[in-house]
Parts: C-alpha cells; structure tokens; sequence
C-alpha cells in the first residue's frame, strides 16, 4: 500500500479471480479499480497462531491489531463505509460477488470479458 501511495503514476487494478485478505488493502491503494464478472471478494480476518512467551505473543497480537487496523482505515476511505462495518463484515468472512462489490465500494466498475 505504501509503495502506491508514492507512486507518481495512475494504476489500474483488475481482480479477475479472488481476492482477499491484505491485498485489499493493495487494491484500495489504486485510484481505478475494476473486476471481471466472475470475480470474488473475501473480507476475512486471518486466522494466526501465536506461540512463544507472553512477551512475544503480546507483541504479535499488537502488530496484527495495527495492521488490521490500517487495512480496515484504507477500506473504509476508498468504500465510504464505517470501519466497524468492515471490520464485523471481516470477522463474518463475508463473500461479494463483482456487483457486490461495486455497490460496497470496492471497485468501481465492472470489465466487459472479450
């Protein structure tokens, strides 16, 4: 996300399969952004195992909370939608087709397949 924020060119990101994860967080850093009809969009939070001493696992839960945290902020600029919204939507593991995603604020727009 940092590296396109810097970027002094336009990028057009196109989702042709699924996507999810922290790379929404890549897409949302585009300014265009577009999907193939049978494209799919996973919000979902990761499931992470932690080992180690309370000291360390601390320190991971703490840097997986500010990354979550970052990506659900960026979400929620380019969406419009709250980022509690998100978030719930996230821990749900909710699924949106391309239309979907179009009206969640994903992406902008859908690509015509040739």
């Amino acid at each position: 996300m940092g590296i396109l924020d810097v970027l002094r060119v336009p990028v057009h990101a196109c989702v042709s399969g699924e996507i999810g994860g922290p790379v929404l967080g890549v897409l949302a850093s585009c300014p265009r952004r577009s999907g193939y009809p049978n494209a799919s969009f996973v919000l979902a939070e990761p499931k992470l195992e932690f080992g180690g001493t309370v000291t360390a696992i601390t320190a991971r839960e703490q840097q997986v909370t500010r990354m979550l945290d970052t990506l659900y902020f960026r979400l929620a600029d380019v969406t419009g939608r709250e980022v509690d919204e998100i978030r719930d939507d996230a821990r749900r593991g909710r699924s949106l087709t391309t239309a979907q995603a179009i009206g969640y604020g994903l992406i902008q727009e859908q690509e015509i397949s040739t």
